[in-house]
């Protein structure tokens, strides 16, 4: 195996910091055989001339070798091979810092990618027990001090909670980022909802976002398409292909395969996790992306030792550096970097215990900081907000019954503007309203919303089954619709986060049912943020946006009821601060699925 040395620049931990003395590293490509025979590829990075027994930081990527920017997306960086710094410096996990800290990294394809053979397993298990190998080839190195942790943003993140339900000895902590643990609700929303970009961006073209690329390929012409690498779909296990291939047929026919959603479910196994865990998510990963609702109940199932540190990032760690598909907080460099070097430090070095352990500290969007025994916080209480025929959302049912229609079809690229979603009159009014809004009272007082929102809908619907989505917006005094098509944004109006159903598959199960009406209920991806005094809360009920949620085939005409019973139509909303004078609700739900 062939060894050399390179400079590595050490991290800077501040900004306006001078420019740090470079470090010498050596880099060691190395093959590893896993519990069935599968080579893995990887490579080891070491600082040079450290002294004594090193920790040692798993990282399993499936991106090596592989160009963002020849997927459908059109977008994106090339992920090459991690050979040098300039290499590192293209990933988001931050190798130079951990290599300047004192850590070796051990950077490697997962099965049937990169520079590993076998067949890409997707987060199944043959991947998950991977990661255990890994581990405890890591821990047996003679320069090894037997203590590893591992660190993922995305694909990278199920890496490592692979390697802690698998429960390596040598496993003390993971850190992970943008989680993905369960890839049926990466696919779908928990009322089985198809996530719009997971599925037609990645899955449906077969998977050119994952670097199937065969490893003597491994700096393709960016040019390079599916076309001209006809062979990148051999390098996916079968059972994956098959999922990959037919993701919007299964999503239209009601196919779905419960034992390989199943087995990559890894939120089933968080009990058994014994390492401990630091989880970093940005509340920006919301929309066109599958990780929107990824760790809700993280903090709940996991029993080892555990912190968050939630605010307003996108798809990324709390601070990551100049990557265009998400911006950089600055402002935030030093803070994270010093925490997960304390995180580290006492998790592999026994160092001084990190004070977030057994916090989760959160940001809302006017940047201010909270702190919290749990995420979502303990100290936010449910008031509920019902639907009203009127249009109000208000603290108390309607006096008498009622009910809304909207037509649950496509509007183009209409339907992705805040226009279209709170002015339903603004869409093609000849085939109904695209969109139900319901809206609170001007707030009288600062009001921060923080952690997960629930709609409970009851709902009629003219076809056997149909999608709908919900939501959450902040509408400023100065909000109006007017009337001009061509004004793309509505000043006083954002969107905060959304959820959605698929009516078929609301009850949470694999297979498809048809819907005869009833109680919906719509979890809705998390969120910290700040409504001022005067502004209001509005929440719409509409078609599936086509960016966010995937078409279903079918357009229903869906009715929502209301009325003065305490399970009529509602909106759960966590309110941590102020409020909108509801109470808790007095109707017993149903569980997330």
């Amino acid at each position: 195996m062939r060894k050399r040395t390179i400079a590595l620049a050490a991290a800077a931990l501040a900004a306006a910091a001078p420019a740090p003395a470079r470090a010498e590293a050596t880099v060691q490509r190395v093959d590893v055989p896993s519990f069935d025979g599968t080579r893995l590829g990887g490579w080891v990075i070491k600082p040079a001339g450290a002294r004594g027994k090193l920790p040692a930081i798993l990282i399993s990527t499936p991106y090596f070798g592989q160009c963002v920017k020849v997927s459908s997306l059109g977008r994106g960086p090339c992920w090459p091979t991690p050979e040098t710094p300039a290499d590192w410096a293209e990933h988001p996990e931050p190798v130079e810092f951990l290599v300047e800290s004192g850590y070796a990294v051990g950077w490697f394809s997962v099965r049937g990618t990169g520079v590993s053979g076998g067949c890409w397993d997707d987060m199944g298990r043959r991947e998950q027990r991977d990661q255990r190998v890994l581990v405890e080839w890591l821990a047996s190195r003679p320069w090894s001090s037997g203590r590893v942790g591992a660190m993922g943003l995305s694909a990278m993140s199920a890496t490592a909670l692979g390697a802690a339900v698998e429960r390596p000895r040598a496993l003390k902590t993971i850190v992970v980022s943008g989680v993905n643990a369960d890839l049926y609700t990466f696919n779908f929303s928990p009322q089985g909802l198809a996530a719009g970009w997971t599925l037609l961006g990645s899955e449906a073209t077969y998977g050119t976002d994952i670097s199937h690329v065969p490893p003597g390929l491994l700096r393709p012409d960016p040019a390079l398409t599916v076309a001209q690498a006809p062979h990148q779909h051999e390098r996916a296990c079968p059972e994956v292909a098959r999922t990959m291939t037919a993701p919007l047929g299964g999503a239209v026919t009601g196919h779905r395969d419960a034992g390989f959603y199943e087995e990559r479910d890894m939120t089933r196994r968080y009990g058994r996790i014994r390492a401990s865990v630091l989880i970093a998510q940005g509340l920006q990963d919301l929309w066109q992306s599958g990780h929107m609702m990824q760790e809700d109940a993280m903090w709940s199932l996991l029993r080892a030792p555990k912190a968050m540190y939630v605010g307003q990032w996108a798809h990324t760690y709390p601070w990551q550096s100049g990557h265009s598909w998400s911006p950089s907080r600055e402002d935030l460099k030093a803070e994270w970097l010093e925490l997960l070097r304390s995180w580290l430090d006492h998790h592999l070095r026994k160092g001084p215990k990190p004070s977030i352990l057994g916090r989760a500290r959160f940001e809302d969007d006017s940047r201010r900081w909270h702190e919290s025994r749990a995420w979502p916080p303990h100290e936010a209480r449910d008031e509920a907000l019902y639907l009203a025929p009127s249009g109000g959302l208000t603290p108390e049912p309607p006096a008498a019954p009622g009910a809304q229609t909207f037509r649950a079809y496509p509007q183009a690229e209409r339907v992705t503007l805040p226009r279209a979603f709170l002015c339903p009159a603004w869409l093609d009014p000849v085939e109904g309203p695209g969109s139900l809004v319901y809206m609170t009272r001007p707030v009288t007082k600062r009001t921060v919303i923080a952690g997960n929102p629930m709609a409970y809908l009851d709902l009629t619907a003219d076809q056997a089954g149909g999608g709908l989505q919900v939501t959450l917006h902040d509408v400023a005094p100065d909000f109006t619709c007017g009337n001009d098509p061509a004004r793309r944004s509505p000043a006083g109006a954002r969107k905060l986060t959304v959820g959605g159903a698929d009516l078929r598959f609301h009850h949470g199960g694999y297979d498809a049912r048809p819907f005869g009406g009833g109680h919906v209920r719509v979890d809705i991806a998390n969120l910290a943020t700040v409504l001022e005094p005067g502004d209001r809360l509005a929440i719409t009920v509409s078609y599936g946006d086509p960016i966010e949620f995937a078409e279903v085939g079918h357009a229903p005409r869906i009715t929502v009821h209301s009325g003065p019973r305490a399970d009529s139509s509602q909106l759960v909303v966590p309110v941590l601060e102020g409020g909108f004078g509801g109470r808790e609700p007095k109707t017993r739900f149903p569980p997330r699925p």
